[in-house]
């Protein structure tokens, strides 16, 4: 079995002297997994978060295939020594390779990806919008997506500034503000992509998903969340000048 593909490279794990197991997001291949040798000489870098050319060939797809990755876009450079964008990175590559299933087609998942990586290269925030939009997705495609079109309580399509933490749906203002500090903030960009994001709307969001993802993935899965996705939050709620409590 021989695929060729272009994705995103989540990571590498030495496995010999000079080879690695590589696991790339791929364009129309989902997770893919993989033997790569390592050639010194020719001084590749695979670094998480490059875009790559993928040719992956095994006997069946059930066997860990061996792989070659050609950089197409390397993102090092970008990046620099920018802790933040560089916690971002680490925590949604990990994250993906914890959720993902080898070979199955993650269309959503991986245009909201290349997002991310594009967002990136900017000189804001933005890139931390598209992160917490990223992790929405990979909760609802677990099967336990938000809800955020309407209110739980009243079914009104305004105010809505509340997420419950038992039903994953919105709440708006009035009918939540009795109970405000048991529900989670909805920051304005959960529902709507075009509406602007503060470093405190950031944290809010990232709270809410992380106790979603805890209780109907990682926790029943028998997981933990990973140690990078926990530094990142803390990061953003130092910079950040307000609490995250509703």
């Amino acid at each position: 079995m021989i695929i060729e593909d272009r994705g995103i490279l989540l990571g590498t794990r030495k496995f010999q002297e000079s080879a690695c197991i590589a696991d790339c997001l791929l364009e129309n291949h989902g997770l893919i997994r993989g033997y790569v040798r390592i050639s010194r000489k020719k001084g590749i870098l695979l670094n998480p978060g490059n875009i790559v050319k993928v040719v992956w060939k095994a006997r069946l797809d059930s066997h860990l295939g061996s792989m070659t990755c050609e950089n197409e876009k390397c993102l090092s450079g970008i990046i620099g020594f920018d802790s933040l964008k560089t916690m971002a990175l680490s925590s949604i590559t990990s994250i993906a390779i914890l959720l993902l299933h080898e070979l199955e087609h993650q269309p959503e998942i991986y245009k909201r990806f290349i997002e991310f990586l594009s967002r990136l290269e900017d000189d804001n925030y933005d890139y931390l919008t598209a992160y917490a939009l990223l992790e929405a997705e990979f909760l609802t495609k677990s099967g336990f997506g938000l809800d955020l079109r309407s209110c739980a309580a009243t079914n009104s399509l305004q105010n809505l500034v509340f997420i419950s933490p038992k039903s994953g749906r919105a709440v708006s203002q009035a009918a939540g503000e009795p109970y405000r500090d048991k529900l989670f903030h909805l920051p304005a960009f959960m529902c709507d992509e075009t509406a602007y994001a503060s470093l405190h709307d950031i944290a809010c969001s990232l709270t809410a998903l992380g106790y979603f993802l805890t209780k109907h993935i990682w926790e029943p899965g028998h997981q933990k969340e990973p140690t990078a996705r926990q530094q990142l939050l803390t990061h953003i709620k130092k910079i950040s000048s307000k609490p995250c409590a509703a």
